[in-house]
């Protein structure tokens, strides 16, 4: 089953005073050459499941945070993903990003059996690719894990009503695989999809069929986190 990576990357501060600022030229070049070599080394090392275009890579920065990044890859398996992060190539690259990234606060998790980022040549006929999306959604809803098939039900009920809101978009949604320490007893579904335009999503809190999914998916959730970012790689 296919898995999806989000990996979350802080910038360092660029200036003395520590104020948010866009990422650099010089980030966003380094940044470029890393995903150059990891497309590289993808291909010479994972032949079966290498995909160019798409294997979902992009590089993000939070809309009302610009100092956070997501950087996200389709990876075969987390198995698969583990040969490139214990790889020598990886090891490079990191160094690379240290002089950028606050490397002890980097984290990243798997979304399972999902391909969540689509690039032009990965979608279906009639829908937008999310890597061509002037804004993505990543929303994590808080689910007790007694509560999982509850959500599950709950989502098959009305995840109909998101996404003919959406269309052509598509988001697509999956469980995380690592459990975040110190919340074991809980699990996480991970919902990701492209938006035309910030507005959009306001429209879709004020929309008719909002208190019907809203209030479904409430009751099988302890709560929802959604950030925006746009695409800068």
């Amino acid at each position: 089953m296919p898995v999806t990576e989000l990996a979350y990357l802080p910038l360092l501060s660029s200036n003395s005073e520590g104020v948010p600022q866009d990422p650099t030229p010089a980030f966003l070049d380094t940044a470029r050459e890393v995903l150059r070599i990891q497309d590289g080394w993808c291909a010479e090392n994972l032949p079966s499941d290498f995909k160019k275009p798409p294997q979902g890579v992009g590089l993000f920065v939070q809309v009302d945070n610009s100092r956070s990044l997501l950087l996200t890859a389709h990876w075969d398996s987390t198995a698969r993903h583990g040969e490139w992060i214990q790889s020598q190539a990886n090891q490079d690259v990191l160094k690379m990003l240290t002089p950028y990234v606050d490397m002890p606060r980097v984290s990243l998790f798997h979304v399972d059996g999902v391909d969540a980022f689509t690039g032009p040549n990965a979608k279906a006929e009639g829908e937008n690719a999310v890597l061509s999306a002037k804004y993505v959604s990543v929303s994590r809803f808080r689910v007790a894990a007694d509560k999982k098939a509850g959500f599950e039900r709950a989502w098959a009920e009305v995840g109909h009503i998101l996404q003919a809101f959406v269309s052509p978009f598509v988001h697509r949604g999956g469980w995380r695989i690592e459990k975040q320490e110190g919340s074991e007893d809980q699990d996480e579904f991970v919902l990701i999809g492209g938006w035309d335009n910030l507005a959009k999503h306001a429209n879709f809190v004020g929309s008719e069929g909002y208190a019907v999914y809203y209030e479904t998916i409430k009751t099988a959730m302890l709560d929802c986190d959604t950030r925006f970012y746009r695409k800068v790689l």
